[in-house]
């Protein structure tokens, strides 16, 4: 057990596994379906910060 109750080890047999590459680790074994789901949620991001950024007038953030 780690500080402050965090466990950042954890020990199967003959191996340890630092827990905080586990994302890591699940994109490794998904593999493709985990980057489209990741590339799909980039892309919706970047299009929602240029729709709020896009022009004081006519954005979707404009003074009331």
């Amino acid at each position: 057990s780690g500080g402050f109750g965090v466990d950042v080890v954890d020990s199967i047999g003959m191996f340890f596994v630092r827990l905080d590459f586990g994302g890591v680790a699940l994109f490794y074994s998904c593999g493709a379906g985990m980057f489209l789901v990741a590339g799909w949620g980039l892309l919706l991001t970047l299009f929602v910060v240029l729709e709020l950024v896009r022009g004081l007038s006519r954005g979707a953030i404009r003074a009331v």
